[in-house]
């Protein structure tokens, strides 16, 4: 997978976007638009509607009101989604899971497996493509996850909290290669996550919301360089600085919405 090979990026405008459930307004009007290729954060406490907006941008769900447009055609594959869980099919082997979306396509055996296998090395799971998903740990089932949700060489890549139920070594390593295969296959990506220092770790732009209904309370971009992104710049002062911008744009919302 490499930039050369790989689709141009979709950007994406969400146009007075709702959603109500019922009695419950779980996402106020919402308008911003994502330029194609953008990285960018949704970060927001439990119940400010972050879910449910990655699920409308994906065509999960559908909103009340208002529209969720793309820069162009939507073909099949070019919206991929990764979960918080794997959601590994645990009678497959990791090749063939990492393939399944080539092969509900219609892809031939032969093309997806080689396209399965090229993102399994990708993302450093070679040697397990045989593995069934009960003999990896929770960091590589993760990781054949994010090479399933590649496979297809989306244009936009939609994340609900991918690394949550992970220990903090692996979540940062796997944050690394995650920034990683995106600067290898550039799309547009929307990351939902509950933390500050992720958010501010990965994306070039982070959109804080507030508790229900959910609404956008700060929209900041990240002045970080590709080249600054490591480890080391989670405790510089400069980055401390961006990280504290976040949590008080979060305490604002929540004490605006009486929490």
């Amino acid at each position: 997978m490499s930039t050369a090979d790989s689709p141009a990026p979709l950007g994406l405008t969400l146009d007075g976007v709702s959603r109500r459930f019922g009695a419950v307004e779980a996402l106020a009007p919402l308008s911003l638009g994502v330029p194609a290729g953008q990285f960018v954060a949704f970060l927001g406490p439990s119940g400010c509607g972050k879910t449910t907006l990655l699920r409308l941008i994906g065509g999960l769900d559908s909103p009340t009101s208002g529209a969720v447009r793309f820069a162009g055609a939507v073909a099949r594959g070019a919206i991929s989604y990764a979960f918080q869980e794997p959601r590994l099919l645990p009678w497959r082997s990791v090749v063939d899971n990492v393939a399944l979306p080539l092969e509900l396509a219609g892809v031939g055996k032969g093309e997806r497996r080689a396209a399965a296998r090229a993102l399994i090395e990708r993302v450093g799971l070679a040697g397990f493509e045989q593995a069934r998903p009960h003999a990896l740990s929770g960091g590589m089932q993760m990781r054949a996850a994010l090479a399933r949700a590649l496979v297809t060489r989306p244009r936009v890549l939609l994340l609900d909290e991918p690394f949550g139920a992970l220990d903090e070594i692996t979540r940062a390593r796997l944050d690394d290669e995650l920034r990683g295969l995106w600067l290898a296959a550039p799309m547009t990506v929307v990351l939902i996550t509950h933390s500050i220092s992720e958010a501010v770790y990965l994306a070039d732009r982070v959109v804080v919301l507030a508790p229900r209904p959910g609404r956008v309370v700060d929209d900041f971009e990240v002045p970080f360089a590709q080249g600054e992104r490591s480890g080391a710049l989670r405790t510089e002062g400069r980055f401390v600085e961006w990280v504290a911008r976040a949590e008080a744009a979060l305490a604002r919302g929540v004490r605006e919405a009486g929490g």
